[in-house]
């Protein structure tokens, strides 16, 4: 399970974003225009690595994040 605030949620199952094998935000900037202050824009999450609590027994899989990336064209 993969927890996310309502507008990340709704980013990621619109393709707009995603996660490389080495748990790394994936964004492309050529589906979509953004406006506003560049620290809010998804774009300044590039790169990043998502991150878990270092309690959490579960994470997810990879085989899901390959096969997000698949159905939203994302070559990592």
């Amino acid at each position: 399970m993969l927890l996310l605030t309502k507008n990340a949620h709704w980013m990621f199952d619109e393709g707009l974003w995603s996660v490389d094998d080495q748990l790394r935000v994936l964004v492309d900037p050529r589906r979509f225009t953004e406006h506003g202050s560049e620290a809010l824009r998804l774009l300044s999450y590039a790169g990043r690595h998502i991150q878990f609590d270092p309690d959490a027994r579960l994470q997810p899989s990879l085989q899901y994040f390959r096969r997000h990336r698949a159905h939203y064209g994302f070559h990592a």
